[in-house]
């Protein structure tokens, strides 16, 4: 009789502390959890939870167990307050427990404690994420208390959570030991650090990356990066421990701002990786309009708008889900590139939904916190998105290599064009000062081609420059350069052991050009050519490139004037002087 008399005079100071809102404290006691074993423990049935508006009186009647489904609560409105209730019951005779109860959410705009010891004094702790930081009683990201229970007792645990701001209501609390809670604590922490030294590391990468190629779109998915970091570190709580823990208002409202920005940068970047205005000039109407009002957003919020920044800010998030259509209709298109940057915003949706309590979508997590989850997640989207704007640019460069390839190889012929020699003669001064072996120059130039083309028609002559180019293909190594100057002109890179050697090169071209006539409509059209030698590079000297060409010029001039279908080499003789000679692209 004496405990049960107890027990109510507990019951009743309870209320008092509790300022009103239990308006039914008779004697039955909250549902009792044994923490005698206790190691690490969610707060779920037999613990009881309570929905009510503001502060209205709490029926004791009303409480039911808070099983899984009901652990996180959708709010259109605020001003919504939830109870919570628990007699965590130790059996252990000669020790006391010392117990950790920290909340998984690092926002909670009011948190009200209220502990009653079997033979202890009632308690109420007070904790909110709108007071500074170093006020909390313990030094973690989110909000926690520490108690003791003594042997053989109980505490009696009322819980009331109070939401202002509309959202996703969450009554994810865990109860664990000292111990369990320093080694949870650690090993959390550790992951974050391996999180956000990787995003720092693709931010400081992909800006890098920016100032070295001049390329906006890694400025862009740099910002977007790094607000997607920030916006992980706010929604932690580490922004709030580490960074501004003095930074109330930013704690609380800074993370829709930063969502804001975030879906402005997502959105620039895919404006200049898909080439909306180009593949999609009426979606890129749109998104720019979208960016227009997440603009205007964020002017709202600096002028103290937090309520509809909360809801756009949301929305904006949500709505980032179909820059995954477009990914697709690009790939559609033909850019294959696009194929990393869809898996990157599918990666993003799903995270979402491992966001969205009761999506069953954290399933894959392997007994991860959703959030954690949906943290990878997000490092996997950007190292998708950074694959994607990486094989574009290789895309660019292969672009750039074919327009260069295409700018310096002839039409007609498939060689190289007279663009070619100039980086040719140098790479050959580089290839005889690492093997000695001399560098020569053959000038080509067919033997009357205007009156192949006078007398058979400019497609016969096209088909005799073709035929000429087919055959220095073949005879030539894949090591030396042909190009074609222009009309019947040719010219040969090639390295040889000796001038006897390159000699026979050029009469070996002439003799085979000469005994090879080319057919036409069945008509063969006889031809030949005639060809100058230079020396380029020696072990006497190598000669600069225009002046090599003269020399070659100089020696075929010679060689016409002595009856064409022959070579000459350029001996330095008054007969061939460069001055007087007969240069490539000019008449003879």
């Amino acid at each position: 009789m004496l405990r049960y008399g107890a027990m109510l005079i507990r019951l009743m100071v309870l209320a008092l502390l509790l300022s009103g809102p239990v308006s039914h404290a008779g004697p039955s006691a909250p549902p009792e959890l044994d923490i005698r074993y206790l190691q690490t423990q969610a707060l779920r049935a037999p613990v009881e939870f309570f929905a009510s508006a503001g502060d209205d009186p709490l029926p004791e009647a009303d409480f039911a167990p808070l099983t899984e489904a009901e652990v996180h609560q959708l709010m259109a409105e605020g001003g919504r307050t939830f109870w919570l209730r628990v007699r965590l019951r130790n059996d252990d005779p000669t020790e006391p427990r010392s117990w950790v109860l920290r909340h998984q959410s690092p926002q909670i705009d009011r948190l009200t404690a209220f502990l009653l010891d079997e033979q202890g004094e009632p308690q109420r702790t007070r904790l909110t994420d709108r007071q500074p930081f170093h006020q909390r009683p313990l030094d973690y990201r989110t909000l926690a208390l520490v108690h003791t229970t003594p042997a053989g007792s109980y505490t009696d645990v009322y819980l009331r959570l109070g939401y202002d701001r509309p959202g996703i209501a969450s009554l994810d609390f865990t109860l664990s030991t000292e111990a369990r809670f320093q080694s949870h604590a650690r090993t959390e922490y550790y992951g974050f650090g391996a999180y956000f030294g990787m995003m720092l590391t693709l931010v400081l990468v992909t800006l890098a990356l920016a100032w070295l190629l001049r390329q906006w779109n890694y400025l862009y998915l740099g910002l977007l990066l790094l607000g997607a970091a920030l916006a992980w570190a706010m929604n932690s709580g580490l922004a709030f421990q580490f960074l501004w823990p003095e930074a109330v208002v930013w704690h609380n409202e800074g993370v829709h701002l930063v969502y804001l920005m975030g879906a402005a940068c997502a959105i620039q970047f895919s404006r200049g990786f898909l080439k909306t205005p180009l593949l999609f000039p009426r979606s890129d109407r749109i998104l720019l309009g979208a960016q227009l009002v997440l603009v205007a957003g964020a002017v709202a919020w600096l002028a103290g708008f937090y309520r509809p920044v909360f809801w756009l800010s949301h929305g904006a998030l949500v709505a980032l889900v179909v820059l995954a259509v477009l990914g697709y209709g690009a790939y559609r298109k033909g850019e294959t590139f696009a194929r990393w940057y869809l898996a990157a915003w599918l990666c993003y949706a799903y995270s979402l939904l491992v966001c969205l309590p009761g999506s069953g979508a954290a399933l894959l997590a392997g007994g991860m916190p959703p959030l954690q989850f949906a943290q990878w997640l997000g490092a996997l989207q950007a190292l998708l998105l950074l694959m994607a704007l990486s094989e574009r640019l290789l895309g660019w460069d292969r672009e750039r290599r074919q327009a260069l390839r295409l700018a310096n190889q002839d039409a007609l012929t498939g060689l190289g064009n007279r663009r070619v020699m100039p980086e040719a003669l140098d790479n050959f001064r580089n290839a005889f000062e690492r093997t000695g072996l001399p560098v020569y120059l053959i000038l080509i130039d067919l033997d009357h081609f205007r009156a192949i083309n006078d007398s058979y028609g400019r497609e016969a002559g096209d088909a005799v420059l073709q035929a000429l180019a087919g055959l220095l293909t073949r005879i030539c190594r894949p090591d030396d350069v042909c190009v074609r100057y222009g009309g019947g002109e040719f010219a040969i890179l090639l390295q040889a052991p000796d001038q006897e050697v390159a000699l026979d090169v050029a009469n070996r071209i002439r003799r085979e050009f000469a005994e090879t006539p080319t057919r036409h409509h069945n008509r063969p059209i006889t031809h030949t050519l005639t060809a100058g030698l230079t020396t380029v590079c020696s072990t006497a000297a190598c000669i600069a490139g225009n002046q090599a060409i003269q020399e070659a010029a100089a020696a075929l001039s010679e060689a016409k004037q002595a009856g064409r279908n022959r070579c000459q080499v350029f001996s330095g003789n008054a007969g061939s002087k460069p001055a007087q000679a007969w240069l490539p692209g000019s008449k003879p």
